[in-house]
């Protein structure tokens, strides 16, 4: 789970919660409502609004599933981390729109005092 904040189109991600994938299957991923009720206390209790979700494709491509693209929240962010063309490490970011379209978006690191 990820947290931060949102000021006008821009995301700021500043915290992370893990959370257990309680799924059966190598493709999907579930989590109890418990565990996520915990995930979220847990970032307004640090003062973070929920942002959106990572997860991995393993030595897969980075960008959205066709299980992605029916499964994942609308209107959050999602960051995909997976391995391009070349076997190089790569993480995306994408917000995922009411209409089910998915819109890559830029990453940046900053220091943690601006």
């Amino acid at each position: 789970m990820l947290g931060g904040s949102r000021v006008d189109a821009t995301l700021r991600l500043s915290a992370v919660v893990a959370l257990q994938n309680d799924a059966v299957c190598d493709d999907c991923f579930a989590v109890g409502p418990a565990a996520f009720a915990a995930a979220v206390t847990e970032l307004q209790r640090t003062g973070h609004d929920l942002l959106g979700f990572w997860h991995s494709h393993g030595n897969g491509d980075p960008r959205p599933s066709a299980t992605d693209r029916r499964e994942l929240w609308r209107e959050h962010l999602h960051v995909i981390a997976g391995v391009d063309a070349v076997g190089a490490e790569r993480l995306c970011a994408y917000w995922l729109d009411t209409d089910l379209g998915f819109h890559a978006l830029p990453l940046t690191e900053q220091d943690d005092d601006r």
